[in-house]
């Protein structure tokens, strides 16, 4: 069961990396990062623990290939709707329990303000409406 103690240590694991501009720092998205350290606290994974460690590993680099592949240009807003979806598959694989994502209710509405620039049709968020865009 997850706790108050558990949601907090996860937002504080995941404040310490949360940097502006982490991506252009290190190379990966913070998302990801953020992602590991949820997957970390609710599976208890530690140095000494084998499976815990790796099941959190092999998430990250799942959220990781999700993003990868979701590139050109860089978009937030697209890259936390993603890793959300791909954390919930894993929650489900690994602890058996099934998180309320309903993908077909996430819109953007901020295509057209993004400082990178929309990736326009091949984004799974715009709306139909601007599929032209």
């Amino acid at each position: 069961a997850v706790d108050d103690k558990d949601i907090v240590e996860a937002m504080e694991r995941t404040q310490r990396q949360a940097l502006s501009s982490y991506c252009g720092l290190t190379g990966v998205c913070g998302v990801p990062i953020a992602i590991g350290a949820v997957l970390s606290v609710l599976l208890g994974a530690e140095c000494p623990k084998d499976r815990e460690t790796s099941i959190t590993m092999h998430g990250v680099a799942r959220v990781v290939d999700a993003l990868a592949n979701d590139t050109g240009p860089c978009c937030c807003k697209s890259y936390v709707w993603t890793g959300l979806g791909v954390a919930s598959n894993l929650i489900k694989e690994y602890l058996d329990f099934r998180l309320p994502i309903h993908r077909e209710r996430v819109v953007c509405s901020y295509f057209r303000r993004h400082p990178h620039g929309c990736q326009g049709a091949r984004c799974g968020y715009l709306p139909k409406s601007a599929r032209a865009y």
